[in-house]
């Protein structure tokens, strides 16, 4: 599946979000889009590289299980392809790593299931120094 992009102003965030839950997906890319960011999404791995390798971004938000290519897998893939760029993993299952063994699979942030747009907002905050102006408002 192809990337697609909400574009906002063009000196927000530029976010991937990979994500194989059409409703997370959904309801991600309207409240970061809605905060002023530009949001391309992928239900898959696969199109989520694509779209990294293709575009430039700020940061990834990852599932962890996706069709195909896990979003660990994905994690350590961009990171070899940009070290620099933060990766924030979303995922309702236990991982089972540490903060240091996640940290060595390329994941900057975890967060886990369910969230709320704050906790969302907050680590967008830490990760880029992004989100304080919705956190303040929330």
């Amino acid at each position: 599946m192809p990337c697609m992009s909400a574009q906002t102003d063009p000196r927000s965030l530029r976010i991937l979000i990979v994500e194989d839950e059409r409703d997370v997906l959904d309801m991600l890319e309207e409240v970061l889009t809605g905060e002023g960011h530009t949001v391309i999404t992928a239900l898959d791995g696969k199109a989520g590289l694509d779209c990294f390798q293709r575009q430039p971004f700020d940061i990834v938000l990852t599932d962890l299980n996706m069709p195909g290519i896990s979003g660990l897998e994905m994690a350590s893939r961009i990171k070899k392809i940009k070290p620099s760029v933060p990766v924030m993993l979303l995922t309702g299952w236990d991982v089972g790593l540490d903060t240091a063994e996640l940290a060595a699979k390329g994941i900057d942030c975890f967060i886990k299931k369910p969230f709320t747009i704050a906790d969302i907002l907050l680590a967008l905050d830490d990760l880029c120094g992004a989100g304080q102006k919705a956190v303040e408002a929330l």
